[in-house]
């Protein structure tokens, strides 16, 4: 089978590249599960490569290891940064794995590549009393405002990801059981606790503003737009940002702060690292592990304030006359 696909010539073939990338996004969906950004992402690798592999009339199927080499560094030529590349990288090995588990390729190109490797910089995330002020932002008196605020309130109560907002569907929130069924990466479920103050607005948005935002039209989805349908994660992020942008630390904010708000502040008052990992869906505790560094550093910046010799005390001059 290999060598038949290969044999077809080694010029660029568009009817070749369009079949493999076509079951290759296939199986990322059905068989590997991976959620629809990291499919897109993984996609728009992919077209950068065909692409390239175009313009220099080379089969994606037989490639001389010196193009990958040129390929990254073209990739990295374009101002794209280090988690950029990685992902190219990483999509891209994928892609060959694929072909060489279906025999259509006689190696990976890609695997003895490394992935460029970046500092892992601590979360940005917001004060209790910057949450505080975002949270009130909303016009509850309107059913927009209604709305927002309680995707603020259930975005700090629960730490969900924008996505996960988004695609949270009516059925999957319990508000009398206070729980919510979230699906998050890798098509991965988990159970989420929902606090009173978050589940309160819900119940407001729901009896409220919902039905005037649906004017009669059905939906799945929780959360939806001034048209009725599913709100998106462009529209959430552009909320999010006009209100940062009202109270001037839009700058501080990225679509990730509110979570790494909530999994931080749980952190600081002594929450359990294993139940704050699986109310935010990590896959593994490592990643959660990086909370406990901003909490070691909230425990330093105390400790400095309120202990006696904490801060830097000013160099005591000797005198001579005393060491005699």
């Amino acid at each position: 089978m290999m060598n038949d696909r290969v044999r077809k010539g080694t010029g660029w073939s568009d009817a070749a590249f369009e079949r493999d990338r076509r079951n290759w996004m296939a199986y990322l969906r059905m068989e590997r599960g991976l959620a629809e950004n990291t499919s897109c992402a993984y996609a728009n690798a992919l077209d950068h490569w065909g692409q390239w592999l175009k313009k220099r009339n080379c089969h994606h199927l037989a490639i001389p290891d010196v193009l990958v080499v040129e390929f990254v560094r073209y990739h990295a030529s374009r101002g794209h940064g280090v988690a950029s590349r990685a992902q190219l990288i990483s999509a891209l090995r994928n892609f060959y794995n694929y072909l060489l588990a279906d025999e259509a390729v006689p190696g990976n190109p890609f695997s003895g590549l490394p992935l460029p490797r970046r500092w892992k910089s601590l979360p940005q995330y917001l004060t209790v009393e910057q949450v505080t002020d975002l949270l009130e932002r909303p016009d509850v008196s309107t059913p927009l405002g209604l709305r927002n605020k309680a995707i603020l309130e259930l975005m700090y109560g629960t730490g969900l990801r924008i996505s996960e907002v988004c695609g949270l569907r009516r059925e999957d929130v319990y508000l009398a059981e206070h729980f919510l069924r979230v699906t998050g990466k890798g098509g991965r479920e988990r159970v989420v606790p929902c606090g009173d103050t978050a589940v309160s607005w819900i119940t407001r948005y729901v009896e409220n503003a919902r039905p005037m935002l649906l004017k009669g039209r059905a939906a799945a989805e929780m959360f939806v737009n001034r048209s009725g349908r599913r709100l998106s994660r462009q529209g959430l992020w552009k909320i999010i940002k006009g209100y940062a942008r009202e109270l001037g630390i839009s700058t501080e904010l990225t679509p990730h702060t509110l979570r790494h708000s909530f999994a931080t502040h749980l952190v600081e008052e002594g929450a359990d690292l294993r139940s704050v990992q699986m109310m935010l869906g990590h896959a593994s505790i490592t990643t959660t592990e990086i909370y406990t560094h901003v909490s070691r550093g909230k425990i330093r910046s105390h400790y400095e304030k309120f202990h006696p010799r904490g801060g830097d005390a000013p160099p005591q001059e000797m005198d001579p006359e005393k060491d005699k």
